[in-house]
């Protein structure tokens, strides 16, 4: 694979010259070189090739580069009329190991290229990237039919800039898996706050944590009964995945793996850590979540408000952000 993506970035940059009019190939051979594996190692060689070259994403395929390569250099992959710093975070917050990987290589001998020749604007900009994968981190856990790629995670980012860095797991409605791929990153990534929302609620309140602040909205405490009435249907995505994937069925199978699950003993060992933010006219889930957590929680750890649904919007944003704002200047 190597050779193969050596072949295909010598070919596309022939000719090519950077500022100081050396070839370009030298640049991402350097980044390539930098990686501690082959996946890195092949990314880093390609990163560039279809942000400056005449190949497409799907000519990649055809010869052969791997589909999580290609959706590596995707996200890599700058595109025009793109605020730099807000494509820096999109591959900061995206969660992709390798992407993430790459870019750091990348930016780091961009760094040190523009040391060494004085360029005084590009270092303030690729140390400014820079500074976009040292912030602390906030996770979020979307909901049923929703996805990563969702509108809430771009909005905690936009309201945090500068603040956190947010991830977001592309989750799904089996627990086993969405817990297993979330715990996985809380544990390479140690978020200071994980937020939920809905069934990214329950993930909340049922993941390894450790000791990051937790904030769940509307969660969902109950999915085995809640999640019941959908079992069997092909459904809708209420956004486009990062996986690819537009739909979802939901299989008795995975609907009855929550009963091994104990709600009401997690909200109790991590009630010292959590807030909660519930509306009372929840058109979905009803006031069961409030049942559920008024004993369990103290009152100023627990907003009950009627001025927004089950889904998170307008009010419900600025109540979230409050109580966010308050854990982030304790």
């Amino acid at each position: 694979m190597i050779d193969l993506c050596l072949k295909i970035a010598t070919e596309a940059h022939c000719g090519q010259k950077d500022l100081d009019g050396n070839p370009v190939i030298l640049h991402p051979l350097t980044v390539g070189l930098m990686g501690k594996n082959t996946d890195e190692q092949c990314a880093g060689f390609l990163h560039d090739v279809v942000e400056d070259t005449d190949y497409t994403f799907d000519d990649l395929l055809m010869l052969g580069v791997p589909t999580h390569i290609v959706d590596a250099l995707r996200l890599l992959t700058h595109e025009e009329g793109t605020d730099y710093l807000r494509y820096v975070r999109r591959i900061a917050c995206s969660g992709n190991q390798l992407a993430i990987a790459v870019k750091l290589n990348d930016l780091q001998h961009n760094l040190n290229r523009g040391r060494e020749r004085g360029y005084t604007r590009l270092v303030k900009k690729h140390e400014a990237a820079l500074r976009e994968f040292n912030l602390p981190v906030m996770m979020y856990i979307h909901g049923f039919r929703s996805g990563a790629n969702g509108s809430k995670r771009r909005e905690l980012q936009e309201h945090f800039e500068g603040r956190y860095r947010v991830i977001a797991p592309e989750v799904d409605a089996d627990p086993e898996k969405s817990l297993a791929l979330i715990n996985e990153i809380i544990a390479r990534e140690h978020p200071e706050v994980i937020v939920g929302t809905s069934l990214g609620g329950w993930m909340t309140l049922m993941c390894d944590s450790g000791d990051a602040r937790l904030v769940v909205v509307n969660p969902s405490p109950y999915p085995r009964q809640t999640l019941a009435r959908w079992v069997g249907q092909e459904l809708p995505y209420f956004c486009e995945r990062l996986d690819g994937k537009q739909t979802y069925t939901l299989t008795q199978e995975v609907l009855d793996k929550y009963a091994a699950y104990d709600i009401v003993k997690n909200i109790k060992d991590k009630s010292n850590r959590l807030h909660a933010l519930c509306s009372s006219a929840d058109e979905l889930i009803g006031d069961i979540h409030i049942r559920t957590l008024q004993p369990l929680l103290p009152s100023d750890r627990l907003t009950i408000t009627d001025d927004f649904g089950h889904r998170c919007s307008g009010s419900g944003m600025t109540h979230l952000y409050r109580i966010l704002d308050n854990i982030a200047s304790d």
